[in-house]
């Protein structure tokens, strides 16, 4: 395979998976694991 293929293909990989896995640790159990700061003017209260 061409070794600038390999990489496109190693790009969009390891960005899917980060999609992926921040989806999966921000909508973890139905609520945010990590407080979404930009959304909650108050993410104190979340604790």
């Amino acid at each position: 395979m061409d070794r600038a293929l390999i990489e496109a293909v190693t790009i969009v990989f390891g960005m899917a998976l980060a999609s992926v896995l921040c989806i999966a640790v921000t909508h973890w159990d139905g609520h945010a694991v990590v407080p979404d700061f930009a959304n909650d003017p108050l993410p104190v209260e979340r604790f």
